[in-house]
């Protein structure tokens, strides 16, 4: 019973609206970081060469962004592993039903052809 219950939980999919509001806060963390950065970088880059250029907070804002929404999405894809390859699966079973049509009126025509050959009465040489 309580196996059971663990895999009803395992195969229940994650809520959409749960998705969108881990990446909206996610976002607006992201938006709001360099200005809790400003204050906090500020002596760091005091006598060194992002004193010059000024490029401290943005490149930790960006690596930091990278590290977190490359993680939402190793997220979203565990969640559903195949939501991506569904418009692919899609097309692929299009092709094969045309195809699989194609080939049977191919059929029905070679049969058609072979029937009528059939009857026709072979002429004496």
């Amino acid at each position: 019973e309580i196996v059971g219950q663990c895999e009803r939980l395992l195969r229940s999919p994650i809520s959409l609206n749960y998705t969108l509001a881990t990446l909206r806060f996610l976002f607006l963390w992201l938006t709001l970081l360099p200005f809790a950065l400003v204050e906090s970088f500020e002596n760091v880059a005091i006598n060194s060469w992002f004193e010059e250029i000024g490029l401290l907070v943005p490149s930790v804002t960006v690596l930091t962004a990278l590290m977190f929404l490359s993680l939402e999405d190793v997220a979203t894809q565990i969640e559903e592993p195949f939501w991506a390859q569904r418009a692919q699966l899609q097309t692929l079973a299009e092709w094969f039903s045309l195809e699989a049509a194609e080939l049977m009126e191919i059929q029905a025509s070679f049969n058609r052809r072979k029937a009528t050959e059939g009857t026709v009465p072979e002429q004496a040489a």
